[in-house]
């Protein structure tokens, strides 16, 4: 069990920050697959402190945790950063879904990191814009990182946001009935049993 004093150090140096940091998430906050019953309680539902002290992510649609996790290491070494909330819609997907990504402000520059995937952390310089091409961008939000405390669930500060038609209930009913043996076979088989975060960076 880890707790938000266990976050490591960063420095200035956007790619030794974004290494340190999915090397440590690879320690310290495990890929696993939950049951229906775990996803009712936790999914979204989880403040920075919960996640760390649970120490583990869903495997299908980690972003928020893993970028609730970021910020609160990026804000206790006074970086400046931002949560990134859009509403997109994925193309064949019945309803619109919420992706989250993290702009980080150092030395005049931009930069972002993005869990996209399960996996998949993608990093770079300059404004972000979702790299997959089966995405459409339909709204999104900028959120000042201040309003991220450790006890605080994402859906106190995104409540007050005007979107378009994003259901939580459908998101969730939808991970539960994807949540089979053969999904997590699947998904496990892909990846040859790796389920650690992989960094790629964009040009």
């Amino acid at each position: 069990m880890t707790n938000i004093d266990d976050l490591p150090v960063l420095t200035n140096d956007f790619e030794s920050l974004t290494e340190t940091m999915i090397a440590w998430m690879n320690n310290n906050v495990k890929v696993r697959r939950w049951t229906n019953q775990r996803i009712d309680r936790d999914f979204a539902k989880r403040s920075v402190s919960k996640i760390l002290e649970q120490g583990d992510v869903f495997y299908m649609n980690p972003c928020l945790d893993y970028s609730l996790v970021l910020v609160q290491s990026l804000n206790q070494n006074k970086i400046k950063n931002y949560i990134l909330c859009e509403e997109e819609q994925q193309t064949n997907f019945p309803f619109h879904q919420l992706h989250f990504a993290i702009q980080i402000d150092l030395d005049s520059k931009v930069y972002f990191i993005d869990f996209n995937g399960s996996t998949i952390v993608y990093a770079g310089e300059g404004i972000y814009s979702n790299p997959r091409s089966d995405i459409e961008l339909l709204k999104s939000f900028r959120i000042n990182s201040n309003k991220i405390k450790p006890g605080k669930n994402i859906f106190d500060i995104i409540t007050e946001f005007d979107f378009l038609n994003f259901d939580f209930n459908k998101q969730v009913a939808k991970l539960k009935n994807d949540n089979t043996d053969e999904t997590y076979m699947i998904y496990s088989n892909s990846l040859e049993n790796d389920l650690s975060l992989k960094l790629k960076y964009l040009d």
